[in-house]
């Protein structure tokens, strides 16, 4: 058992060399993530609708193999960010991410934002405003769900009454 323990002291490191690890390691480390910094531009939006957004972002790698993007989102002045749904990225280029259950004609902030490794980084605050639903398009929808079925039954309406005058009727056969 002496012996194993003379072994250990032996081998163990000198108190000295742990400290200089220790301070090369707290030097170095503070800089390997500018030395790896990952670059990411929030673009404007590529399509906005009244409940949905597709939102754009440049991604430049430079260094890392692969980064994971998302989008961090919220209606204008509110404090908590909403995360979209994340894409993983191996390249450098413009990607685009949907996101859904918006509010009509509501203005929102967003930006991109990647992670990796070693940090993450965010592009710039931007907004946009959805849409808001159309007065034409309500009426439209009016006039399908409730005018149309109206105009078929007054035209059934109007040939089940024909039917009873026999000269009527003989011109639909």
């Amino acid at each position: 058992m002496k012996d194993v323990l003379n072994q250990i002291r032996k081998e163990r490191p000198k108190f000295g060399s742990v400290i200089i690890v220790l301070l090369l390691f707290i030097t170095i480390t503070p800089l390997l993530p500018s030395i790896y910094a990952q670059d990411v531009t929030t673009n404007e939006p590529a399509d906005i609708g009244w409940t949905k957004a597709v939102l754009s972002a440049n991604v430049t790698l430079n260094g890392e193999s692969e980064v994971t993007l998302r989008f961090n989102y919220r209606e204008n002045g509110t404090e908590a960010w909403i995360n979209s749904d994340t894409a993983d990225i191996s390249a450098n280029g413009t990607y685009t991410i949907e996101i859904e259950g918006l509010s009509s004609n509501t203005v929102y902030q967003y930006r991109a934002n990647i992670s990796y490794i070693w940090n993450y980084t965010n592009g710039d605050i931007e907004t946009f405003k959805t849409l808001e639903y159309a007065d034409g398009i309500r009426q439209s929808v009016v006039f399908l769900y409730i005018f149309i079925p109206l105009g078929i039954l007054r035209l059934a309406l109007s040939a089940v009454r024909s039917m009873g005058n026999k000269e009527e009727y003989g011109r639909y056969r």
